[in-house]
């Protein structure tokens, strides 16, 4: 089945010859028509635009790079930069490196549910203090000074789980040959 296409709707405009805007373009997208479109292109070639679709979707497109700045003269302690997704999420994708850095004075995780982390390794660097609370804390690895001695690897190597050597007793020991 066939659509009508009323391409008489569309308006198309030149604002030089780097910047086009197109509204009401019925040319059919991965989210519909094109409701409202600004097209730039750089003496380099680098392209960015701005639109939206007939689905609702804005976007926000660019070759290099994206710089959202607000609050330069905010003195009201407001947020100057807003993201509020109330029926979605919000979607950070690091391409390249794949490093991703948030920064800020503090940095506030807030979880109705779980938090949940998977990496190679974490490191967590403290000046001042580094506090848990919970109602069970566990701790699950084959060595480190955070487990439990009879836990660890070593101990976990030997053939009879009787024979256990605490360092207690390697530290008594050495200190009789001593």
């Amino acid at each position: 089945m066939t659509r009508d296409i009323d391409w008489n709707k569309r308006q198309f405009y030149n604002l030089g010859p780097q910047v086009h805007v197109d509204y009401t373009n019925p040319s059919m997208g991965n989210d519909g028509e094109t409701i409202y479109g600004m097209y730039m292109v750089s003496k380099n070639g680098d392209n960015a635009n701005i639109g939206m679709s007939d689905a609702g979707r804005f976007k926000i497109h660019s070759d290099q790079s994206v710089e959202i700045v607000g609050g330069a003269k905010n003195e009201t302690n407001s947020p100057s930069v807003i993201i509020t997704t109330p029926g979605g999420d919000i979607v950070i994708t690091a391409m390249e490196n794949g490093d991703v850095k948030i920064s800020g004075k503090n940095i506030v995780f807030e979880a109705s549910g779980d938090v949940s982390i998977q990496a190679n390794n974490i490191f967590t660097k403290a000046n001042n203090k580094c506090q848990m609370e919970a109602m069970i804390c566990n701790t699950k690895a084959l060595d480190g000074n955070a487990v439990p001695e009879k836990e660890t690897w070593i101990s976990q190597t030997l053939d009879d789980p009787e024979i256990y050597i605490s360092k207690d007793i390697i530290k008594g020991l050495t200190g009789i040959f001593a």
